[in-house]
């Protein structure tokens, strides 16, 4: 057979035959959504009770769109007119397309299209539903491998408008475009993509589910704050909610097949938390327990996996903070080195920073009557608490030659910074007789650069300066996303006012609070407070690089920019894709360019200096991108004020 016999037209233009290899849920979805098309349908599977459930099923639903006055009446019965149902694989024969929906198992899926391959015209369209196995594999042994598609509908069919048009190696272009116009014939919208493991979405979003695993089993956040954290960073449902609707096996084995599929790289590799479920029979909803336990009405009814640390510890989760309640901070709280009483202006804040974060913690505190100066970096940070401008003083301090917590100076109110060739600047004057000093100081670090060489060790000497020059009781707030609590406040002089926050742009209602080793209680409640007063809702995670949400959302961007990367499919169609398919708030590659790639590689880079672990370097598809992008303009601060509004 030649590639020429494929072009043969729209399926309706063969017949409007399409026959359903299986009548299971996607089976039996594919089946509605045809025959709701126009489309005479043959359903098959090989197992009567199946066939009997899908009519049922099917019947019901028509039905009730004639009761509700959807479809006129007698709709239900022309539609029940043009859908038959055979345990007789030779009953497809007339079809023009076939569409497979069998369980996911390669050899039963060639078994039946090299089957159906010989039963069906040399024309007819062949295509398969797998979420995960290759097209190509399953052509190869298909009379008229060229007529070979891959069709990925997503669950609930009905319901979800994507389909993955798979081209395998031995598919005609022809093939694809029929697939094509047969999705929007469906009512679906079709992304075209290679024939690779997972495809786009199940590869793209294998980290939505890997990380939250990775972050459960490492202690840094329990079921229900993970999932509450992604649900309010936009997503419809958090991963632990989204893995026991879909089935906890049925999530594992696609994770396997991706994994296997890629050779074993690490970024997909499954993780043992769902593994032990499976084994124990706690698949989901559809057993009634999973990470969630379930009513008999099928609701969620409270956590059931609560982490292999209550096994151990025997008494609770020790290093995981209790949902709803503040992380257990290290130190004990004494004096206002610990936190407690600002030496500064209750009302005022510096929110250092240059990105989205900035920009809208910086809008909320305002609109809550605090007085908010905006601070573009770091490195103007520190000019303004020697009390002289960025614009008047070199913009570059080295660190310290001993490391950060060495050749700092002890008297907060001179701070000398040095550049390379340029004499030290000391202010003649104390800090107090200038500009006032804030309550609190947050630093969200979304002036770094991961492309400069040594970008975090002269952050972290930066920080130091700026922690020695405040007083002891100006909180300090730092953002988890390029590194921990433990790691920023080592070697600092008072790591007790040092706790850490995390959140994703752009920023909703909620955020991340993790203590350091000595954090004190008194400076982890002044930092709930602050961000209860932006109408935050502050979650307690452990201290870990990258915080939650964000850490999620940095893997998935760098996945979406490798596999555009990779040619598996455009970007604008990988983006489309997520959304359609997953129902993510945004494409990845969007996020990607509304956060800032360089922010979304220091965050990776962040990961991968902690772990040193291949999982985590970053990609050179990430590392492109923040070359690519043009670097944010140096700016003086500006101040946003909700009070006096001094200049």
């Amino acid at each position: 057979m030649n590639r020429s016999t494929v072009a043969g037209g729209s399926p309706a233009d063969l017949g409007a035959v399409v026959a359903v290899l299986g009548a299971g849920t996607m089976g039996g979805g594919i089946a509605r959504v045809a025959v709701e098309a126009g489309f005479a349908v043959v359903l098959y599977d090989v197992a009567i009770a199946a066939l009997e459930r899908a009519r049922r099923r099917l019947a019901e639903a028509w039905r009730r769109h004639e009761q509700e006055g959807r479809v006129p009446p007698g709709t239900a019965a022309e539609r029940l007119g043009r859908l038959q149902t055979t345990t007789d694989l030779g009953a497809v024969a007339p079809a023009a397309v076939v569409i497979e929906a069998a369980p996911e198992d390669l050899g039963l899926k060639q078994d039946l299209l090299a089957s159906v391959g010989r039963r069906v015209r040399p024309e007819a369209l062949v295509a398969s539903n797998t979420s995960s196995l290759s097209i190509t594999a399953l052509a190869r042994v298909v009379p008229g491998p060229e007529r070979v598609i891959g069709l990925h509908f997503f669950n609930p069919v009905p319901a979800m408008r994507l389909v993955e048009v798979v081209a395998g190696a031995l598919s005609a272009p022809e093939a694809v475009a029929r697939g094509v116009d047969l999705a929007r014939r469906l009512g679906k919208e079709p992304v075209v993509c290679a024939d690779t493991p997972g495809f786009v979405v199940n590869r793209v979003a294998r980290p939505f589910y890997g990380e939250a695993l990775r972050l459960l089993g490492e202690g840094v956040a329990g079921v229900e704050t993970i999932d509450a954290l992604l649900r309010a960073a936009g997503f419809p449902m958090g991963p632990f909610q989204l893995m026991d609707l879909i089935g906890i096996d049925v999530n594992l084995a696609v994770t396997r097949s991706v994994f296997e599929g890629y050779g074993g790289e690490t970024r997909y590799r499954p993780h043992p938390i769902q593994q032990q479920l499976v084994a124990a029979g706690w698949l989901g909803r559809k057993t009634g327990r999973g990470f969630y336990r379930y009513s008999e009405a099928g609701e969620p009814v409270g956590v059931a996996w609560r982490g292999w640390r209550q096994v151990a510890a025997g008494s609770g989760l020790a290093s995981v903070p209790a949902e709803g309640q503040p992380a257990a901070a290290g130190g004990p709280a004494t004096g206002s080195a610990a936190g407690g009483g600002p030496e500064g202006r209750p009302d005022h804040l510096w929110v250092v920073g240059d990105g989205p974060l900035a920009q809208a913690l910086g809008a909320r505190w305002s609109q809550a009557g605090v007085e908010v100066e905006r601070i573009a970096g770091l490195r103007e940070a520190l000019h303004r608490l020697a009390g002289v401008t960025a614009s008047g003083t070199p913009a570059a301090a080295a660190a310290p030659a001993g490391g950060i917590g060495e050749a700092i100076p002890a008297d907060p109110v001179a701070v000398p910074v040095s550049t390379a060739g340029a004499a030290a600047v000391t202010p003649a004057a104390p800090v107090r007789a200038g500009r006032p000093l804030p309550a609190a100081v947050v630093l969200t670090w979304e002036d770094l650069d991961p492309l400069a060489p040594a970008f975090w060790s002269q952050a972290l000497g930066d920080l130091a300066r700026l922690e020695a020059g405040l007083p002891p009781g100006v909180l300090l707030l730092v953002s988890l996303l390029p590194g921990p609590v433990a790691e920023q406040s080592w070697g600092l002089v008072h790591p007790q006012r040092v706790v850490g926050w995390a959140a994703v742009p752009p920023l909703g209602q909620a955020v991340e609070l993790a203590a350091g080793p000595v954090t004190s209680p008194a400076a982890l409640a002044r930092a709930w407070s602050w961000f209860e007063r932006a109408g935050l809702a502050a979650h307690p995670v452990a201290d870990g690089p990258g915080g939650v949400a964000a850490r999620v959302v940095a893997m998935l961007i760098q996945e979406a920019a490798a596999a555009e990367a990779d040619g598996i499919a455009e970007g604008e169609a990988v983006d489309r894709a997520m959304r359609l398919g997953t129902g993510y708030p945004r494409g990845l590659l969007e996020w990607g360019t509304l956060w800032g790639w360089r922010r979304v590689l220091a965050l990776m880079e962040g990961l991968w200096r902690h772990y040193r672990e291949e999982r985590y370097r970053p990609l050179p598809a990430l590392r492109r991108r923040a070359l690519g992008e043009p670097r944010a303009p140096g700016g003086r601060a500006s101040r946003v004020a909700g009070g006096s509004g001094r200049p």
